[in-house]
């Protein structure tokens, strides 16, 4: 059952958008007048791996990587100019990012911590204090919802607010709303959006977006995917399950097999497009399809990639641009065979001899980074490259941490002089 602040607004007087999740050929110039290409700088002292978060503030680019967890600082030619606190237990370190904001009106950084404090920053990033807030289980996603109020996100039992607004000053609890079955909110680690200095909030299997104000939720639009999306009678299913560990298994399953079509990922909005990001399975099956809503028009844009093959997740909106990060995709994955398996079969191919650049990495989370820097050393030695990128696993072995995925890898491309 959902629980939240009334208000007068009535449902059916907000806007439905109407869209048919057929994916169809959409080019970027359908969407955008023009794309440009930012690299961002790549050593060791920003490895990038899986970039969750972008804000743009006084030419600069905040960065933040939730698999490091790291939050880094560009400039908009992609130049690195400095990290946001380091990882430790000192003063002014941290062990755990959950989420960050940047305070325009306080002129802060705040770096959000699951387990219940955030520290604040000067946007130089100097330390200047750790705020510890109210008590929750956990703490997600933080927005500034006015000059002195924070809105935060905690995925918590149903019996407790979702939504805590607290004072900046104060620390204390000034309101709270959103009362759901959390396995059906795990899916939101960061529901909120801002657009025109409002902050909006949305979750994973709900349909209407809300406008977040001090006083409660205001709906404001909806989605509709018609027979193939997600309504309250696939929902009201998993409500009856009362044992909460099976119904996340339930639900799990039926988000991998495609009972549960998808899981809305996030929101995003300026003035030309209502954006919303749905997952389609889980793990390495999972799809990733973009839904774009023109607002003049009511045209749709349902991609998984574009049609220049780019595929992208866009991160922030403003009116004038949208920044996205480009994905790494794989054709095919392979096994290399001994030489008495490749003449006993035809379906074997030969990987061409000649010259390669390479570079090792030690990790499975290090590829991408690890990727950077060879296309960079590359383009630093006048290399052409002349093929495709091949990541070789070497050697996989998981002794002292069976979570974690100890690789050995060769990541190689095969290169010519210009």
């Amino acid at each position: 059952m959902l629980l939240f602040a009334c208000t007068s607004r009535d449902k059916n007087e907000i806007p439905t958008l109407s869209v048919d999740l057929h994916s169809s050929d959409v080019s970027f110039e359908d969407l955008f007048s023009k794309i440009e290409i930012i690299p961002l700088e790549t050593s060791d002292s920003c490895l990038l791996v899986d970039v969750e978060k972008i804000v743009h503030v006084d030419s600069l680019l905040y960065v933040f990587d939730s698999r490091r967890p790291a939050l880094y600082v560009f400039d908009e030619k992609g130049a690195f100019v400095r990290q946001i606190s380091r990882w430790g237990d000192g003063p002014g370190d941290h062990l755990l990012i959950s989420d960050f904001m940047v305070d325009k009106n306080q002129q802060t950084i705040g770096l959000l911590s699951p387990n219940g404090y955030m520290g604040i920053y000067d946007l130089c990033g100097k330390f200047i204090r750790q705020d510890v807030l109210p008590a929750k289980p956990n703490y997600y996603a933080v927005a500034s919802l006015s000059p002195d109020r924070w809105v935060f996100w905690s995925c918590v039992r149903e019996d407790e607010d979702g939504i805590t607004v607290v004072g900046k000053d104060s620390l204390n609890t000034v309101s709270g709303f959103w009362r759901n079955d959390r396995i059906l909110d795990m899916g939101s680690l960061n529901p909120f959006y801002e657009y025109h200095d409002n902050v909006y909030f949305a979750t994973a299997y709900q349909n209407t977006v809300y406008k977040l104000t001090k006083k409660g939720l205001y709906p404001v639009y909806c989605w509709d995917f018609g027979k193939d999306g997600i309504n309250d009678e696939m929902l009201q299913k998993y409500r009856l399950i009362e044992n909460e560990g099976k119904r996340n298994d339930e639900l799990i399953k039926d988000l991998s097999d495609g009972t549960l079509p998808f899981c809305m990922k996030f929101h995003r909005e300026n003035d030309l497009y209502y954006y919303v990001s749905l997952q389609k399975g889980l793990g390495t099956v999972n799809k990733h399809i973009n839904v774009f809503y023109r607002k003049q028009d009511g045209s749709t844009f349902v991609f998984e990639k574009l049609a220049e093959n780019l595929s992208i997740t866009p991160l922030l909106f403003t009116e004038d641009y949208i920044v996205s990060k480009l994905n790494f995709d794989a054709d095919d994955i392979f096994i290399f065979v001994k030489n008495q398996i490749y003449k006993s079969r035809n379906d074997v191919e030969i990987v061409e001899s000649g010259m390669y650049a390479c570079i090792y990495a030690e990790n499975y989370d290090d590829e991408i980074p690890y990727a950077k820097k060879l296309l960079e050393y590359c383009k630093a030695n006048n290399f052409q490259i002349c093929g495709d990128y091949i990541c070789e696993v070497l050697t996989e072995f998981n002794v002292f941490d069976e979570s974690q995925r100890s690789m050995f890898l060769r990541l190689q491309v095969p290169v010519k002089f210009k």
